[in-house]
């Protein structure tokens, strides 16, 4: 039994809170985030990046929320089944 619900994005799709987005963009290449809101331009998402590594969670390896004005890169997303 399946768990999970797999969404494409379309130009009209919106993810709903809590969903798992992921990426597809050189820069972004296996990227994933967790939706805290969206409208047909822009998502919000809470994401944490490991960008020195060294795990502190701190500075840009902190849990922050990004602002993705263009999600159009966005493969799709992911919410659990109810």
């Amino acid at each position: 039994m399946k768990k999970w619900v797999r969404v494409p994005n379309t130009p009209t799709g919106i993810p709903p809170q809590g969903a798992i987005i992921f990426f597809d963009e050189p820069a972004l290449t296996g990227h994933t985030a967790i939706v805290h809101s969206a409208d047909i331009n822009d998502i919000i998402n809470i994401e944490l990046n490991g960008a020195t590594g060294n795990g502190e969670g701190k500075g840009y390896d902190a849990l922050n929320f990004e602002v993705k004005r263009d999600y159009r890169k966005c493969l799709g997303w992911y919410y659990p089944k109810k």
